[in-house]
């Protein structure tokens, strides 16, 4: 019996040697790491490909929204431009707050905790000029990298558009012959009339 107890020993010994020793299917766990590994590089690649996607095109979306709000000619304001740009590129859940000469002006759009995308809009407009500029942050959630903790993504979106005209130039001609029918001496003339209507931060070169 004690001869068995020692065989029995010295034979499971021998086999924790053996297995100790054996690096048989080692490959495979290496394998898995180096699997895993390729998987996390790829799921990266796949996050922030679908990231600049988005924000391309919010940044396109921006980008036309400011033009088209910063042209002399254009009755619509900033806001409802940039919501409506939102909306034709398939975001609707858009929250624009629009701030007009330094001042809160007006917020369009759907309520702001509701909204996937928050855009600020500033425009300053004067005599011959219009600036308007749009910042937008919006968070794009991730699919492999928040196996890492990273669950979503922030991307700052901006741009600015101006339409400026400069150097307006008004020719005034005055008679002082008489030859036209008005002499010089009858009073005020015409001329000088239009000159006074002209926006009082002009200044009139003579």
């Amino acid at each position: 019996m004690r001869m068995h107890r020692l065989f029995k020993n010295a034979l499971g010994l021998r086999k924790c040697r053996a297995f100790a020793h054996d690096e048989s299917g080692a490959l495979i766990i290496f394998t898995l790491y180096i699997l895993m590994a390729i998987i996390m590089i790829g799921g990266l690649a796949v996050d922030i490909m679908m990231a600049e996607e988005r924000r391309a095109r919010i940044q396109f979306t921006i980008d036309g929204a400011t033009l088209s709000a910063a042209d002399l000619q254009q009755t619509l304001e900033a806001c409802d431009i940039m919501e409506g740009q939102f909306r034709s590129a398939g975001f609707a859940n858009v929250h624009v707050n629009h701030t007009r000469n330094g001042a809160q002006y007006e917020s369009c759009g759907v309520a702001e905790p509701d909204a996937d995308i928050a855009v600020d809009v500033a425009s300053v407009e004067g005599i011959g000029y219009r600036r308007v500029e749009a910042e937008a942050s919006i968070r794009v959630p991730t699919l492999f990298m928040h196996w890492v903790g990273i669950d979503y993504m922030d991307l700052p979106v901006s741009g600015a558009a101006e339409e400026r005209i400069t150097d307006i130039e008004i020719s005034l001609v005055v008679d002082v012959s008489g030859s036209m029918g008005n002499p010089s001496t009858s009073g005020e003339t015409t001329g000088y009339s239009s000159c006074a209507r002209l926006p009082k931060n002009s200044s009139p070169r003579w």
